[in-house]
């Protein structure tokens, strides 16, 4: 079973999965699935892959992060184990498509770095404040919040996109 954000539209004949970010063409077609142990590894991988598939290039301050992201995924590096996986990428990206959804222009520009272990780390600075989101390598492994400010740090787990304006929004404000 997977459980479908939102921003899908449920029809009599399934889900539609578009939605127009603000301001934008109705040009990207994105869909958001967090999958539950009950679905089928190929089920999920279609899913992804169609994902990947129905993208189209379009310009402005989401798409330069996007590509940015897209442009690390891509990299040949030669150690496997510090190559993004796909589930990394496909985490990354939807946890900045549906922030930046919720904070338009008031989304600051992050900086992407491997974690060594086929993850990726979204970080944000302002100042003397950090936000780091960690985007494991694998399903089942736990994706957390680090912030930091001076010497009060935390870390957050079950990470929503709600709970990551709120800290980005934190950040802002520094």
């Amino acid at each position: 079973m997977a459980t479908v954000f939102p921003d899908i539209i449920r029809t009599e004949s399934g889900l539609t999965p578009f939605r127009r970010l603000s301001g934008e063409k109705p040009a990207r077609i994105d869909l958001y699935i967090s999958l539950e142990k009950s679905l089928p590894v190929a089920t999920a991988k279609f899913l992804w892959e169609w994902l990947a598939s129905t993208q189209t290039h379009q310009t402005g301050p989401l798409n330069q992060i996007i590509d940015k992201l897209d442009a690390i995924k891509n990299i040949d590096i030669c150690h496997d184990h510090f190559r993004l996986t796909n589930y990394a990428y496909r985490t990354a990206k939807f946890y900045i498509l549906e922030t930046y959804a919720k904070m338009g222009t008031a989304f600051p520009v992050p900086l992407f770095i491997s974690d060594g272990e086929g993850g990726i780390i979204i970080k944000w600075v302002n100042q003397r404040r950090t936000i780091r989101l960690s985007c494991r390598a694998e399903l089942g492994q736990q994706i957390y919040l680090y912030y930091e400010a001076g010497n009060d740090f935390d870390v957050k787990e079950d990470i929503t996109t709600d709970r990551l304006k709120r800290h980005l929004e934190w950040l802002n404000k520094a």
